[in-house]
């Protein structure tokens, strides 16, 4: 049996928010990746329904979703190794930073906020995308001006004694900066193992002074705080600051740290490295990855390196033929394909060639996948908002192959009406790989 293990990115299921200027409400983001399936043109993964199983994996972790963490969950990884994981600590692996057990890693990037220290607010937050325009009167990461900043910043919290030898700022292939405490220098340093850290897209517009780093040991929280206010005295009076008010910008002026991560120590208990080709398949859209390079890969990159596998760039491939030919021409008994497109491209590019090749026909016509001698699941990594009635993280997913039957005939959208719940996700990679083959070679 082989199998094929198709993660798709439940944030660009309902659009590429990161885009947006102003982040939408928490509560407008409502059950979108339910109706982004539900109205999405997707015949392939229609049929897969029809052939096989829809249900609900349990991505949910540690009080946060995100791609990595659902992803990781989804492969088979226990719950304690994918409560530690985050996007931040994927995005430094797939840049190709050096990781040890033990190192956290936190995101720390550029905010606006009004200046009054009372009730001051979050006005605005750095943008990732649109290299070269200060889009609404932002700053953007991977632009000169941004990197001199933050260089200058970074010097400033050494020259200040604040950030010490066991803490380094590092650069992302996206352009952003990450915060990485070494643990094999640490000794009683800062872990940041349970700080209350706030993604400062979600608190726009609120009194930022509520929501600073709070919990976890003692000193830990202190140390982000007290970093936080040394930017901002120091962007005060920064000439990129006064060139900006030249030209009628908002000042720059504060740094911020959110999405904590630490280095698994036990490492990764799922799947053998030995056993998958990995493919990572980024945005289809290549203005998308004209405007966000490195941000489009730079996760699925990073779930590879943890995974200890060499991904393979579907990117480097054309959509569609040659994707899928190279997918099905995989020696190893597991295929996994990260990719980011919305759910068309990845029926149209992806599910319904890949389908074609190991049936030999277009899967609308087959009738019965019973005695395939291959599994096809396709699964999306987190649900970003939880559906009407339905739990945040939940996500859906859809198996069909040998020995997987059909009892109702579902669409991925209707998974919330399924009682096949796989909780946690990490079960769902046994029962792909185990269940109904008893007995069989």
């Amino acid at each position: 049996m082989r199998y094929f293990i198709i993660i798709a990115d439940g944030q660009q299921l309902v659009g590429d928010r990161s885009l947006e200027t102003d982040q939408p409400e928490r509560s407008d983001l409502g059950a979108d990746l339910f109706a982004a399936l539900a109205d999405a043109h997707t015949p392939a993964l229609d049929a897969m329904g029809r052939l096989g199983k829809v249900g609900l994996a349990a991505t949910h972790a540690a009080g946060a979703n995100s791609y990595g963490r659902g992803a990781f969950a989804l492969l088979g990884a226990p719950a304690p190794v994918v409560s530690v994981v985050s996007d931040a600590l994927l995005d430094a692996a797939g840049s190709g930073v050096p990781l040890e057990p033990g190192d956290a890693v936190l995101r720390v990037g550029f905010v606006r906020v009004s200046p009054d220290d009372a009730d001051g607010l979050l006005i605005g937050t750095e943008s990732r995308a649109l290299t070269g325009d200060r889009k609404a009167n932002g700053l953007v990461s991977g632009t000169n001006e941004y990197a001199a900043l933050f260089d200058d910043l970074a010097a400033y919290w050494r020259e200040a004694g604040t950030l010490t030898d066991p803490f380094e700022i590092v650069r992302t292939s996206s352009g952003g900066r990450l915060l990485i405490r070494r643990a094999a220098h640490a000794g009683d340093q800062p872990s940041f193992e349970g700080v209350e850290l706030i993604d400062p897209a979600t608190i726009t517009g609120e009194p930022w002074i509520e929501h600073l780093p709070d919990g976890g040991r003692k000193g830990d929280a202190e140390l982000l705080c007290a970093l936080i206010t040394e930017s901002r005295r120091f962007l005060a009076d920064h000439p990129i600051n006064a060139a900006r008010a030249e030209q009628g910008l908002d000042a720059i002026n504060l740094a911020w740290f959110w999405d904590a991560g630490t280095m698994p120590a036990s490492g990764f208990n799922g799947l053998n490295p030995s056993e998958i080709t990995a493919f990572v398949d980024g945005a289809a859209d290549p203005d998308l990855r004209t405007r966000q390079p490195g941000l489009c890969e730079g996760l699925c990159e990073g779930l590879c390196a943890l995974l200890g596998v060499e991904p393979t760039h579907g990117t480097a491939l054309n959509a569609g033929a040659d994707l899928a030919d190279a997918i099905t021409a995989s020696e190893t008994p597991i295929v996994l394909v990260l990719t980011r497109r919305d759910a068309e491209g990845i029926d149209a590019d992806i599910v319904a060639p890949v389908l074609a090749r190991l049936t030999g026909e277009p899967i609308d016509r087959v009738a019965d996948a019973d005695d395939a001698p291959w599994r096809v699941l396709v699964a999306v990594s987190h649900d970003p908002a939880g559906a009407d009635g339905v739990a945040e993280g939940l996500a859906p997913f859809v198996l069909a192959g040998g020995r997987v039957r059909s009892i109702v005939d579902r669409r991925l959208s209707e998974a919330t009406e399924s009682d096949l719940i796989v909780d946690p996700a990490s079960d769902l990679l046994e029962y792909v790989l185990k269940s109904g083959l008893r007995g069989v070679v």
